[in-house]
């Protein structure tokens, strides 16, 4: 799995980080900043990156299909899934799950994001060949708040053509929120379900 560098602000914002600091005790001083190190010659960077920090950083698992069922001689229900955690926490800051229906063989889709989230704006849905839809926050629980949509035909050969899948939420500012998720692997794992 690759590391996927995420916009501070939207990890911060969306997933609730924050730097631990130890409390004051009772009859003790505030703690004082560190002094900063002595200057010394830094060597030039050879390509400007961005500081890969624990904060910013996700891993996407890949995607994966799997099948159940509930007795041997029922239809099993299948879903494609792919979630996106924070390495440092382990939170998780985006999920999709496509199921398959097994009554009718309907796929929809289910997309979880963390709590933090304005939940009047919804979720715009999008990949980046500029298919997508507007949706309404449906519930929340322990895990994040979810979203979910019947998937059309247009919206699924969209899907195996896209290169990346984008959500965009409000955090609780109402500032946009932007997360992206690779689609590679996306069509054989669905395939594999069909």
């Amino acid at each position: 799995m690759k590391p996927i560098l995420l916009g501070a602000a939207a990890l911060l914002s969306l997933a609730g980080a924050a730097i631990a600091q130890p409390p004051n005790r009772p009859g003790q001083p505030p703690p004082r900043p560190a002094a900063p190190p002595p200057a010394q010659a830094a060597p030039a960077p050879a390509a400007a990156e961005p500081a890969v920090t624990p904060q910013n950083q996700a891993r996407v698992t890949g995607w994966v299909s799997r099948c159940v069922t509930g007795a041997r001689a029922s239809t099993p229900e299948c879903v494609v899934e792919q979630a996106m955690t924070l390495v440092a926490t382990n939170q998780t800051v985006m999920a999709v799950v496509i199921r398959i229906a097994p009554e009718n063989r309907a796929a929809s889709m289910q997309i979880q994001v963390p709590h933090a989230t304005y939940l009047p704006g919804g979720v715009k849905v999008r990949t980046d060949t500029g298919t997508g839809a507007d949706l309404a926050f449906q519930m929340c629980d322990q895990r994040g708040c979810f979203t979910g949509t019947p998937i059309t035909p247009e919206l699924l050969t969209a899907l195996k053509a896209a290169k990346r899948l984008e959500v965009t939420v409000q955090d609780m500012a109402r500032a946009p929120q932007l997360l992206s998720m690779p689609m590679d692997g996306f069509t054989a794992a669905y395939e594999k379900v069909q």
